[in-house]
């Protein structure tokens, strides 16, 4: 299966502020839509020196906020 452009994004925007690949993956699977890892590119960008777990907390976060918009 292919990654969408914002997984890939979501990727790469976690390389690059040095997620390890643990708690990448975390991140990577707490967000379920496109929608919501856009939004999690969005937050790296603006704090790229955020910690792990601030990244997580956040993409938590995102995915609440979602969940209980329905």
């Amino acid at each position: 299966m292919a990654l969408s452009r914002a997984e890939k994004y979501l990727i790469d925007g976690l390389k690059i502020c040095a997620v390890p690949k643990g708690m990448s993956a975390a991140i990577f699977m707490t967000l379920q839509t496109d929608e919501q890892m856009w939004e999690m590119c969005e937050h790296l960008a603006e704090h790229s020196d955020a910690t792990a777990e601030e990244l997580l907390n956040k993409a938590r976060e995102i995915a609440q906020k979602d969940t209980t918009q329905e």
